[in-house]
């Protein structure tokens, strides 16, 4: 895994403020001219501070091309993390990037050894094991996709396909339970990383993979398309290693 850090100066007014009230801060200031739902917004944080001024908060990575991404430059890019980058800067809090696959990122949240996971969708299961920022990014769509090339015409062309869905992915369970009211058999291949399956999906090793909607992967697209089955609708977040440490016990309240 790839990880770099940026560090900032602190005073002991900035200690008191927790991770979680300044990601929901910045959230009102950046979406406040928008449509967005940030005036339901509360923030009562003053029993949840950051006392450790040498904390170093670790923001997980995932590479999904075109979401959540690092450019030619090595600079983190996509929607989900350039906000919390923007944040945290702007509020002088010490962090590190850590790249990795979603599956990874999320396996190193639930066992603390991250701080924060950009992007995650927000699921009542998951809520059990993680926490969230109480305000949602955005409503994603999953979608199937397929060679630029590929003539889809309906639901039926997946008969015995060779279909790629990401160990963990929400995308992957949503396609699951979606496809599981057609009696249409199809041949699931499991990956560890979008990118390992939309290689493999350039190459014709698979007919087709799921993943989130194509407004996300943007540029990421080039030699596939989507097949226009979209299904899965649901908000997309910040996730929090639940209770790990007291300014982020707060964030169950």
């Amino acid at each position: 895994m790839y990880a770099n850090t940026h560090s900032f100066k602190t005073d002991s007014s900035q200690n008191k403020n927790s991770l979680r009230t300044v990601i929901l801060v910045g959230l009102c200031f950046l979406f406040s001219f928008s449509v967005v739902k940030s005036q339901n917004i509360i923030i009562g944080a003053k029993d949840s501070l950051i006392n450790n001024k040498n904390k170093v908060y670790k923001i997980g990575l995932p590479i999904v091309p075109g979401l959540m991404y690092r450019d030619e430059n090595k600079i983190p890019r996509g929607f989900p993390v350039e906000i919390i980058h923007h944040i945290l800067i702007k509020e002088n809090i010490q962090f590190e990037w850590i790249d990795g696959s979603w599956n990874e990122l999320f396996s190193m949240l639930k066992n603390g050894e991250i701080d924060v996971l950009p992007g995650t969708q927000i699921t009542e299961k998951r809520k059990e094991i993680i926490d969230y920022v109480n305000t949602s990014l955005n409503t994603q769509w999953s979608e199937l996709y397929i060679q630029k090339e590929t003539n889809f015409e309906n639901i039926e062309d997946l008969y015995n396909q060779k279909i790629a869905l990401v160990k963990g992915d929400n995308n992957a369970l949503g396609f699951i339970n979606y496809f599981s009211k057609f009696k249409i058999e199809y041949q699931a291949v499991e990956f560890f990383s979008h990118k390992k399956a939309m290689d493999k999906l350039r190459t014709g090793e698979i007919y087709a993979m799921v993943g989130p909607s194509p407004n996300s992967l943007g540029d990421a697209l080039y030699g596939i398309k989507s097949a226009g089955l979209f299904f899965n609708p649901i908000d997309a977040g910040y996730a929090l290693t639940k209770g790990k440490s007291k300014e982020l016990s707060y964030y169950s309240k």
